[in-house]
């Protein structure tokens, strides 16, 4: 085992392999600048992303989606830097939040959750630093990111509206949304390093996940990923906020959700092969 591989701290990201460092710190600043700035943009961009679900007014929208990738792809300090930039594009009146809102983020009912987009980005950053983003593994990051959205999101939304209709309105109706950004954020990973290895041309740099496209694991995930989809859509389709939430869901729903989960992860782990012993979960 590769000792360095697991206490570095500055391990490749994803932006590091595309775009390298040169060794002259003043090059290499101005890189990092241009990566924060684009990023916070690249937030802006997709934050505009609204996908409604028939039945609730509450739609899937691209921030979890693009904070949880800012992390990934630039690491912990410069992903969480670059979603600080974003909470101040905001906050100084550009309409960059989702809905093309702007203001001071403790002035929004939603202003948690965008400070919240900033500890993700740390927490995911952190864990891709140290290569989880090229096995399976990287769920645990990202479920410790939507975490760590929701905690100021919910705690904030607490001084706007009655604390009993806090997990009903700010947490219950963006369960579903959530589930599926999740697990598009860690296919999307672990694939984009295995083009990064190809485009490079290197088997040490690319990744320890690489596709061995098994009939198996291809099946596996696309049913499991359908019948997640479909839990969503189902599940949204009932659900009003305050009145219909996911506490309220049967047995046969969580049964459901189980199994697509768990079959979807099955057919992730067959897909992805560790070719080297590094860091292991």
């Amino acid at each position: 085992m590769q000792a360095g591989a697991m206490t570095n701290p500055q391990m490749t990201t994803l932006a590091d392999a595309l775009w390298p460092r040169l060794g002259i710190w003043q090059r290499d600043l101005i890189r990092d600048l241009v990566l924060v700035v684009g990023f916070s943009f690249l937030m802006a961009l997709v934050a505009q992303i609204k996908v409604p679900f028939p039945g609730t007014p509450v739609p899937i929208t691209g921030q979890t989606f693009g904070a949880l990738l800012t992390g990934a792809a630039l690491g912990s300090r410069r992903g969480a830097s670059s979603m600080l930039l974003y909470v101040i594009w905001g906050g100084a009146g550009l309409p960059v939040f989702a809905g093309t809102v702007s203001g001071l983020f403790w002035t929004l009912t939603s202003g948690g959750y965008i400070i919240g987009f900033v500890l993700a980005a740390f927490i995911v950053g952190w864990f891709c630093e140290r290569g989880w983003d090229r096995r399976p593994g990287i769920i645990v990051g990202m479920f410790l990111g939507n975490i760590a959205i929701y905690i100021p999101g919910l705690i904030q939304l607490g001084f706007f509206v009655p604390w009993e209709k806090v997990l009903p309105w700010g947490l219950y109706p963006f369960i579903p949304g959530d589930l599926i950004k999740l697990y598009l954020a860690c296919l999307a990973l672990p694939t984009a390093w295995v083009i990064v290895g190809q485009i490079r041309g290197s088997a040490k740099e690319a990744s320890t996940f690489t596709f061995n496209r098994t009939a198996r694991g291809m099946l596996m995930t696309l049913v499991g990923a359908t019948l997640l989809i479909a839990w969503t859509v189902v599940v949204a389709s009932r659900m009003e906020i305050g009145v219909y939430d996911i506490t309220n869901l049967s047995i046969l729903a969580w049964a459901w959700l189980a199994a697509s989960i768990t079959i979807f992860g099955l057919g992730l782990r067959s897909l992805g092969q560790r070719f080297d012993g590094t860091a292991k979960l």
